[in-house]
């Protein structure tokens, strides 16, 4: 690792009087018995930047072995310039200017000014910065674990100098305050310049969805996005088969180092299962709304899910059951789904709600109206979503409530029915009306794109799971 000294990096005074002198000065030295003096000086700068590359006037020189013998055989062959540089060097390197990089995570609790105050920096510096940080956001809008980048100089057993204190507020933005002339801080608003790039994922499913998508390196958000997308039309408790195939094209942003910083859209889903391809191409319409389209540009939305929450498999079908805990046959009139207490519970369709409250054996239960034909029904969650009450309006996916084991229940799950007018009917073999069907110029936007991501998709190499890590890590 090397780092080159310009012109103005090594103007000044030398800390080494002997390396001011004209040529004939400095060649002096060197044969007057001061080669040790100037080798040890040397060796010290060795000690402190270990393999470093010294480039001065165009010369690089590496310095290897022992440190003090290495340094004196390089320093007889440098010119006067050269040698010149190499005392500004010494000047520079010393270990108490050697800028010390931490990255701190803001505690529970804790502030921006006490998360500076602990790692030694004082007051008055801290305030200062605080400060200047202060003329670009609200340091009190800091949440629990966000990182704050600081650079400081040691420059004795208990005083540190404070040079920078930077916080990441996304992928594209920063902002910094970093010490100016005198004992101020100058704050900074820092944009990053971020480039799109694309990556193929694929595979083959030996257990399940999930777990063959996280083999292949597949990010958490993206599978759980992966999942809403084929919800339409998949039942992944029933539907998906081992040997089943999948593939994806994803894209993401890197910044100007090329580490992965963001993770963008899914362009493109596949999905062979059963003998049949379910392919879905995203689209961004003439009005702005984007959704994901089959070849034929259907829309894959439809009227409502067939399975409202993740994760969950099925205990309990609809049709005749012997009841768990009254010990009878009777018609179990939904889909039971198990999942642990807590899991999220969303509205199968858009809607309002007409009951949020205890109802019976169903415990705490949602019941929603779609339309004049469609209601759908949710029984013994453990509480409501936040707000959830009759006569609220909900959108496709929202949270309505959580998995709960209220009312006549024996374990955590989810009792889902679906009314069509006064009746109810089997929730994973109805058929409902599928979604928007494009037509004319955004019919013939699509097909050009479609073609686009067709291309992209080919010219694609596969990801791979470091960068899935890298991704996550960020």
């Amino acid at each position: 690792m090397g780092r080159r000294w310009d012109q103005e990096e090594v103007a000044g005074p030398s800390p080494v009087g002997a390396l001011e002198a004209p040529s004939e000065r400095a060649h002096s030295w060197l044969h007057t018995g001061r080669l040790a003096l100037l080798g040890a000086v040397t060796g010290a700068i060795v000690a402190v930047i270990a393999a470093y590359v010294l480039d001065a006037s165009g010369v690089t020189v590496r310095i290897r072995d022992n440190p003090v013998r290495s340094s004196v055989s390089a320093l007889a062959e440098l010119t006067d310039a050269e040698l010149t540089s190499l005392a500004a060097v010494s000047r520079n390197s010393l270990p108490m200017n050697t800028p010390i990089e931490r990255t701190i995570r803001v505690a529970r609790g804790s502030t921006l000014t006490s998360s500076l105050l602990e790692i030694g920096i004082d007051r008055d510096q801290v305030q200062q910065a605080v400060s200047a940080l202060s003329t670009l956001f609200d340091p009190r809008a800091l949440t629990q674990g966000q990182r704050i980048n600081v650079t400081y100089l040691d420059v004795g057993r208990r005083e540190r100098v404070l040079q920078t204190v930077a916080i990441p507020l996304s992928p594209t933005r920063e902002i910094r305050a970093y010490r100016g002339v005198g004992e101020g801080f100058i704050p900074e608003n820092l944009t990053k310049k971020l480039e799109r790039v694309l990556a193929r994922y694929s595979g083959t499913i030996e257990d399940s969805f999930y777990v063959a998508n996280k083999r292949a390196g597949v990010p958490d958000s993206v599978i759980m996005e992966l999942i809403r997308m084929f919800s339409w039309d998949v039942d992944f408790q029933r539907d998906i088969q081992r040997g089943d195939q999948f593939e994806l094209l994803l894209e993401y942003f890197h910044d100007e180092e090329r580490e992965p910083v963001k993770i963008g859209n899914v362009l493109y889903a596949a999905l062979r299962s059963g003998g049949e391809t379910l392919r879905l191409y995203r689209h961004q319409m003439g009005d702005g709304t984007v959704d994901y389209f089959n070849p034929e540009g259907e829309s894959v939305r439809k009227a409502l899910l067939r399975t409202p929450l993740d994760g969950a498999r099925i205990t309990s079908t609809f049709g005749n059951r012997r009841h768990p805990i009254l010990g009878f046959t009777t018609v179990h009139r939904g889909v039971d789904f198990a999942a642990p207490t807590g899991t999220p519970v969303n509205a199968a369709g858009d809607g309002v709600i007409e009951m949020a409250n205890f109802n019976g054996n169903y415990g705490n239960y949602v019941l929603l109206r779609h339309n004049q034909r469609y209601r759908t029904a949710y029984g013994h969650l453990s509480s409501f979503a936040k707000g959830v009450k009759p006569g609220k309006r909900v959108r496709q996916g929202e949270i309505i409530g959580f998995v709960g084991s209220t009312g006549l229940s024996t374990g955590a799950h989810l009792h889902y029915e679906v009314h069509e007018g006064e009746r109810q009917v089997n929730p994973l073999s109805i058929k409902v009306a599928g979604g928007q069907k494009l037509k004319g110029p955004d019919l013939n936007r699509f097909v050009a794109e479609r073609a686009q991501i067709e291309m992209r998709l080919a010219a694609t190499p596969a990801a791979t799971t470091k960068l899935a890590a890298d991704l996550t890590r960020r």
